[in-house]
């Protein structure tokens, strides 16, 4: 049995109640529980959702609509028409409510064409705080529809199992047949629509991407609790690059805007050409599960670059207009502090902020990509929050190429006087909600350039040693890793370690003989015209094999004479026929993606999007920290890793002749297992583990 509490149940609640009964009754059977699953229909004043869904492989499946009422709060019956006294509504449907929710589950059914009809839907309405006896005595047990009232003396483990089994047609479903049916109500990473037109060559590169996006990307246990599950405060979330954390956010945050439709609600997000994309995220997800297919209301959810900028309102810039403050801006910060580093003019515009009061305006933050902004940022939030402080942030360290902070509680927010953290995100919520998660399965990035990006992105193979990483097991599996041998309390011996495969369920990861292109190549030049034109000539002969334009990155390593490095870029191509710009310089700043068109992008615009094929670039520079930028080695390397796991299929990294390559050399000679010498935290620059 697996159990998915999507929302807390009140202790003493009719709910909680219905939730035990139900997991004691069915703890030994092939069954999925979910509580207020995300799919509503319009009750008498707004969306609802099931009270509780059961899914039983040999039951079918049920909807359960659960009412705390007493029976004096029902005054009379009338058709399926309740009249309620001292109660939140003067009248209730729960009859049709439950009914309307079973078709709706239903129709989610019916719309994969394989299991059309091959599990039947039933539903009923579950009274705890109402005797049986009661409910006669009143009369209602005469009514036409008491076959779908259980009341208290129904309900216990023995009688709900039983009523159940007698009210259900038996089913024999295949296995197949069960993972399909679970598979719906789990959800899935949306694809891209690719149409391949009759012209398309059978060995085309368009064909292999379709294929690729044809793969049934199914939402796993512990990202389905993501998505849809709703803790009373804070939770963070740990997850690996293209392991879907802003999906996962954006189908959170829909919800919840269907769900409490008055609540304040922002997405907070860091690289400014994801507006569009996310926005449209969260539109799409909201559109699917609301009753009316609506759009969302975008003065109660609010999507927010952190800071903001001349074109669009951010979050600081929001909460600075909410108080009669004037918001600070990149150009007046440098006026006031000696930094050129975004992130220390942030930092300080937050710390100022925060010496002004506050107003509590947001029910519920999300903040995506969280490793990239500071901890005033995280308290300045804080602070708007309404209790219980419903903050939920996402973040993945080896992306940081801003702050080299771990996002952690205690980083984020500090300890009290005992030396505990303010805000605790160990254990679990009343009601089974954690207050953690680790998200370790990569969906977007292949295997190998996923392990190749953490070799590079930790220095597993630097000559000096690593510089960043972690040194105990449970961390190594919490990023989907399994340690084949080696201790890391014995310094300088041998690790082994591999992916698990179970953590990369990429396609290709099992088919990379079958792609035209191999999923991770590298090549060094003498210089960087050479490497230019190469890489010129190498897109165009790509786009001749069915690539389209606008499916190719070219993103490099920060360094001196970048905007000179991306224009030669833009003139050799242009000079073979090919169309690009640089995106938030050719283009506004949330363009990341113009039909027809490469994109030519900086790292720090490049992260938190994708392509299906990346060409990461000038990779000399990850040994040359700029110092003007205060740049050490980990941002360099944090570089490495966003620009190599950009690629949905395809990563080729390039550069000028540097130590760098024998780096990479040494992890493809080894993949799929990498041995290198055990490092402690001492040796470390900075310690990456789960704290």
């Amino acid at each position: 049995m697996k159990v998915f509490p999507f929302e807390p149940i009140n202790h003493n609640s009719a709910e909680n109640k219905m939730f035990h009964w139900l997991k004691e009754a069915f703890k030994d059977d092939e069954v999925v529980l979910y509580h207020c699953y995300p799919i509503f229909v319009q009750s008498s004043s707004r969306p609802k959702e099931p009270d509780f869904l059961l899914i039983h492989k040999e039951f079918g499946i049920w909807v359960f609509e659960v009412k705390g009422c007493y029976i004096n709060n029902i005054e009379y019956i009338q058709g399926h028409e309740w009249k309620m006294n001292n109660w939140y509504e003067e009248f209730m449907n729960p009859l049709y409510q439950a009914e309307d929710q079973m078709y709706a589950v239903n129709a989610l059914i019916n719309k994969n064409r394989e299991i059309r009809d091959i599990i039947k839907c039933n539903y009923a309405v579950a009274l705890p705080f109402i005797n049986s006896g009661d409910w006669e005595e009143k009369g209602f047990s005469t009514l036409p529809f008491t076959d779908k009232i259980m009341c208290y003396q129904d309900l216990t483990p023995i009688k709900l199992r039983t009523y159940v089994k007698m009210q259900s047609t038996v089913h024999m479903i295949s296995n197949e047949q069960w993972e399909k049916i679970l598979s719906v109500f789990a959800g899935r990473i949306d694809s891209q629509p690719i149409r391949i037109s009759t012209s398309t060559q059978e060995n085309s590169l368009l064909r292999e991407i379709k294929f690729f996006e044809d793969q049934i990307k199914r939402i796993d246990d512990n990202q389905q609790r993501i998505a849809y599950e709703t803790p009373d405060g804070p939770q963070r979330l740990r997850g690996l690059a293209g392991s879907g954390k802003t999906i996962l956010l954006s189908k959170k945050i829909a919800k919840l805007h269907i769900k409490h439709p008055e609540w304040n609600l922002a997405f907070i997000f860091f690289t400014q050409s994801l507006y569009e994309q996310i926005k449209d995220l969260i539109c799409n997800q909201y559109k699917q599960m609301h009753p009316e297919n609506k759009e969302p209301n975008w003065n109660k959810l609010k999507i927010l670059h952190s800071w903001g900028g001349k074109a669009r309102e951010g979050f600081y810039s929001f909460i600075c207009k909410s108080i009669n403050v004037p918001a600070k801006t990149v150009d007046s910060v440098k006026r006031e502090i000696p930094s050129k580093s975004p992130l220390n003019l942030f930092d300080y515009a937050c710390q100022v902020l925060l010496e002004n009061r506050l107003l509590e305006i947001f029910d519920v933050v999300m903040i995506d990509e969280g490793q990239d902004l500071p901890s005033s940022f995280y308290r300045v939030v804080y602070q708007t929050l309404k209790s219980p402080k419903r903050l939920y942030w996402a973040y993945d360290e080896a992306q940081g190429i801003g702050s080299l902070i771990i996002p952690t509680a205690v980083e984020l927010f500090g300890r009290d006087q005992e030396g505990k953290s303010l805000i605790d995100t160990s254990g679990i919520y009343p009601g089974g909600i954690k207050k953690s998660h680790i998200m370790k399965k990569s969906y977007r990035t292949p295997r190998k350039i996923l392990m190749v990006a953490h070799a590079i992105n930790m220095g597993l193979f630097r000559k000096n040693g690593a510089v960043q990483g972690i040194t105990r097991k449970e961390d190594w599996e919490n990023i989907g890793y399994d340690i084949i041998s080696g201790d890391f309390r014995k310094i300088g011996t041998d690790i082994t370690i591999t992916r698990n495969e179970e953590q990369s369920p990429h396609f290709l990861d099992k088919n990379d003989k079958n792609s035209r292109l191999d999923l991770f190549s590298h090549y060094q030049f003498t210089s960087e015209i050479e490497e230019i034109n190469w890489i010129a000539q190498s897109i165009k002969k790509e786009i001749e094999d069915g690539l389209l334009p606008e499916y190719i990155l070219i993103t490099s390593i920060c360094g001196n004479y970048e905007n000179e490095y991306f224009e030669n870029i833009k003139t050799a191509l242009k000079n073979l026929g090919i169309s690009s710009f640089i995106a938030g310089v050719d283009s506004a700043t949330s363009i990341f993606t113009i039909e027809g068109y490469v994109t030519l992008s900086t790292i720090y615009r490049a992260k938190g999007n994708e392509k299906y094929r990346v060409y990461a670039t000038r990779f000399q520079h990850i040994n040359l920290p700029l110092t003007w930028k205060n740049e050490n080695i980990i941002h360099k390397r944090n570089e490495a890793f966003v620009a190599i796991t950009r690629a949905k299929i395809w990563c080729t990294v390039t550069g000028t002749y540097s130590e760098i390559f024998d780096e990479i050399d040494q992890a493809l000679a080894q993949y799929p297992s990498f041995t290198f010498k055990a490092f402690n935290q001492a040796s470390l620059q900075r310690v990456t583990e789960d704290i």
